[in-house]
């Protein structure tokens, strides 16, 4: 029995939708839909641990530019921001533009803390790699 031609037409209704939304990669700049966890991470949902900090990652965007994920952050007086390079060799840093702190610089697994001790906004940059640029929001 030959499916109906009804059949055939969702069936390939359903393989386009399958095939679109797998598109993408992990990358934020993908442009992928849906809520993930990195789209979350875009808005300034950053990731808070047990440990009450909040943290940032150093990532190569798909445009070849480093950038900080996310790039705006919100966090309370007296909460903690930890960023983490996972990248390859390439080495960061994180710098406050009106020199409220500065790291080391950062290579593969390296951390660096700060503890907002003042509200308003912090924006900050790495050194190393001009145009990447991040937001601190202290209330």
């Amino acid at each position: 029995m030959l499916p109906s031609s009804r059949a055939l037409s969702l069936l390939a209704v359903l393989a386009s939708v399958v095939a679109v939304t797998g598109c993408g990669g992990d990358d934020e700049d993908s442009g992928g839909g849906g809520t993930t966890s990195l789209n979350r991470q875009e808005s300034g949902l950053a990731p808070t641990k047990a440990d009450g900090a909040v943290h940032v990652r150093m990532r190569l965007a798909q445009s070849g530019n480093f950038k900080y994920v996310p790039q705006t952050v919100t966090v309370k007086k007296g909460q903690k921001i930890v960023w983490t390079n996972p990248q390859g060799s390439t080495t960061h840093d994180v710098k406050g533009l009106d020199d409220d702190f500065r790291s080391d610089e950062l290579k593969r697994g390296d951390t660096f803390t700060y503890t907002a001790d003042k509200t308003g906004l912090i924006d900050y940059e790495c050194t190393i790699h001009p145009g990447m640029l991040g937001t601190i929001i202290v209330q």
